[in-house]
């Protein structure tokens, strides 16, 4: 969250203090029992005193670690204090215009939609609005999703059988960098501004179809990756995991905690990448017929599956991946909806998000919108591309949107 203005770091901490203990679902915790198949949810009404932290980060320190956007990603490679902590905030105030308030959370407790919401409802809270109208509706509790095991394994299987079709093509895939996942997660945030936000889906309407923004901006991407995979690069196709909303209520806030993300899984010959209209026709052909077998909820349902499965298996995951890699990650989580663009006596520029890309695939390239403005963000493990390598993507996304 970019802030116009700095904000009165004691204020927010006090501000903050008062909510959080309004939510004692953020001080839980994964927990087993003997009497429990699957890990579940563990929280009561006197919350350990470390479960969140607030972070201040003055402009000596930001100077010292080459300016706001490397602080920034730094906060974002800085570890959970201990395995139970699950939330951290940062204030970082450098320079007259450089001021960002940032969430980091852990997507046991929040999705990307369910973060902005929760801090959405914080900065409602710190302009005084009341806290019992701001949490009205909000359950304390959410359904487990332990039952009906075999309507899961069918839906593990339906995924099974998914992932062996789209293996028939070998994937690309960028090189693991030496320190694999244990490499840090670098970011490349970037701003379209109103004007150039207009065109952009001036341009998806009319190549793609109406609010079909995601579409275009996938295979847009997919034409800046392919620039970034060396001509005889091994593998026949781009495969990508796209990130999908399961959330059906039609208020929010009773989905607000825990994911409610999924997936779509694309394919695309490597050859298709040279048109931007066949990728479009392909992304819209495969994602209706997703949707139509109700995918996304079956990858849903196998992931319940995960929870139970043998540490052994757990541990064979990776290679498991590594064999039928992905080629790159990508989300558009739309508009944000937030109802205050202001944290204290701030104004709020921007709210953008720096998801940490996993590995495999090492890159991600994610899209949302805020106050008219379309913002990207390029995710890649240290290692996995050279900073020239992200100009030249950053560049080409520019000039191809």
């Amino acid at each position: 969250m970019k802030l116009g203005s700095p904000v009165d770091a004691d204020l927010l901490a006090r501000k903050l203090s008062r909510f959080m203990e309004a939510f004692p679902i953020v001080a839980g915790e994964v927990a087993r029992n003997y009497m429990n198949l699957a890990p579940y949810w563990k929280f009561t009404d006197t919350p350990r005193p470390d479960y969140y932290t607030l972070s201040i980060h003055r402009e000596e320190e930001i100077e010292a670690q080459g300016g706001a956007q490397n602080a920034l990603e730094g906060v974002g490679n800085i570890p959970f204090a201990n395995r139970n902590q699950h939330m951290a905030f940062h204030l970082l105030t450098a320079g007259s215009d450089d001021h960002y308030f940032t969430l980091v959370a852990d997507h046991k407790l929040f999705d990307a939609k369910g973060a902005e919401m929760f801090m959405d409802m914080f900065r409602r809270y710190s302009v005084d609005e009341d806290l019992a109208d701001i949490c009205g509706g909000i359950p304390s509790s959410s359904p487990a999703g332990l039952t009906e095991w075999m309507d899961k394994f069918r839906a593990g299987q339906a995924v099974n059988r998914k992932l062996l079709a789209m293996s028939r093509l070998s994937s690309r895939a960028l090189p693991t960098p030496a320190q694999g996942r244990h490499g840090k997660v670098r970011f490349r945030h970037i701003i379209f501004d109103k004007e150039q936000t207009a065109r952009i889906y001036d341009s998806a309407y009319s190549q793609a179809g109406y609010l079909m923004e995601m579409p275009y901006l996938l295979a847009t991407v997919v034409q800046v990756v392919d620039l970034l995979f060396p001509d005889t690069g091994a593998g026949d196709s781009y495969t990508t995991p796209v990130t999908t909303d399961l959330r059906a209520n039609e208020d929010p806030k009773q989905e607000l905690f825990f994911n409610h993300f999924s997936f779509l899984m694309l394919q695309f010959p490597v050859e298709m990448a040279r048109s931007r209209g066949d990728l479009i026709k392909s992304i819209k052909s495969q994602m209706f017929e997703q949707v139509r077998d109700d995918l996304p909820k079956k990858f849903a349902k196998a992931s319940m599956l995960l929870r139970i499965a043998p540490f052994s298996v757990l541990d064979s995951l990776p290679g498991v991946l590594h064999k039928r890699p992905f080629s790159f990650s990508f989300a558009y989580l739309g508009k944000s909806k937030g109802k205050s663009f202001r944290l204290l006596e701030s104004e709020v520029e921007n709210i953008f998000h720096l998801p940490r890309v996993p590995l495999p695939p090492g890159l991600g390239i994610y899209f949302s919108q805020f106050d008219g403005r379309l913002n990207a963000t390029i995710s890649w493990i240290e290692g996995i591309l050279h900073d020239q390598e992200v100009d030249m993507a950053e560049r080409e996304l520019r000039n191809r949107l």
